[in-house]
């Protein structure tokens, strides 16, 4: 078993014993039912983390600093990993938010996907062994483009509904269009209208979440033609979904936000459970500013992030 399992059961053993929360509240907070609550509480006392005790001090390393973050940027659920290999990261953070996403996942959901390199790999993670009743993949932005094909939100969607056996959407439209008026046209076409309709009644999205240097990269890459000035370099902070946002995590009035073909920010904050996927010191503005401006309400990262994060905001 997992520390990430096990960490997972101290977690619920905790709100069940310590806390004395009912067992329909705990089952709302995980998204599972309660019969699942009763299940993994038999499982806890099975395998000895419930005693008359709970021995939240050798299984779960992180809960609490799980508590401290998750209450302090007013989060619904968070899920920490540990930062032993910085080389392999992603790959941590891809496996436990995977992890997390196999617990509050339920037949018939409809999930909404960003591109990045952390959500494909969450997805080629994916055990085949957990097929679920049909699931929806969605795209949450275009596709069509000149660099990174593979980790496209498209792509990304395909792979997740072969390793679930559910179903997945295209989005057969560019990342980025020539201009806003572009934009205004081709957001109104039915083959496009129709995909951003189905994410908008999503249950859960994934979402990666990029830093800073990304946004000239893709400027440069697709907006070759266009100035980037001085006052998008101060104000952009990081990504959601390729939506360049501001330190308060408001959208930022810049040519690639205007261009760019993916599910605007105000849309995506109506779907229920939104899972930001994101570590790495470079990172912190981007992941405070995501929390911020209630883009994400749930977050997996690492403990060395976690712990930058707690110094950000007392700074702030």
């Amino acid at each position: 078993m997992s520390f990430d399992d096990v960490d997972f059961l101290v977690k619920l053993s905790r709100m069940y014993y310590d806390e004395e929360r009912p067992q329909k509240e705990i089952a709302d907070y995980f998204n599972i039912s309660r019969s699942q609550v009763s299940k993994y509480l038999s499982k806890a006392k099975r395998l000895g983390i419930v005693e008359t005790i709970i021995h939240d001090n050798t299984a779960n390393r992180y809960v609490d600093l799980e508590s401290e973050i998750q209450k302090l940027f007013g989060l619904d659920h968070v899920v920490l990993c540990s930062t032993v290999d910085a080389a392999n990261q992603k790959n941590q953070l891809a496996q436990a938010a995977r992890d997390y996403f196999l617990r509050i996942l339920k037949p018939n959901s409809i999930i909404a996907v960003s591109a990045g390199t952390t959500v494909h790999l969450m997805a080629s993670s994916y055990p085949y062994t957990s097929p679920m009743e049909s699931l929806t993949f969605v795209p949450l932005s275009g596709g069509l483009g000149k660099t990174h094909q593979d980790i496209q939100a498209n792509v990304v969607c395909e792979l997740f509904s072969q390793h679930s056996g559910g179903h997945f959407l295209q989005l057969h439209a560019p990342i980025i269009v020539d201009s806003s008026f572009t934009k205004s046209i081709l957001l109104k076409e039915t083959f496009v209208d129709s995909i951003f309709s189905v994410c908008k009644k999503a249950d859960i999205c994934l979402l990666g979440i990029g830093n800073a240097p990304i946004y000239e990269e893709m400027r440069a890459t697709y907006l070759a033609n266009s100035e980037v000035t001085n006052v998008d370099r101060e104000i952009v902070v990081g990504d959601v979904s390729y939506n360049f946002i501001d330190k308060n995590g408001e959208i930022v009035d810049c040519a690639w936000n205007n261009q760019v073909i993916a599910l605007n920010l105000s849309d995506l904050k109506g779907i229920p459970i939104r899972l930001g996927i994101a570590g790495g010191p470079e990172k912190v503005s981007a992941i405070a500013a995501a929390i911020q401006g209630k883009i994400v309400n749930s977050l997996v990262t690492d403990v060395n992030t976690a712990q930058k994060l707690l110094k950000y905001k007392q700074l702030k």
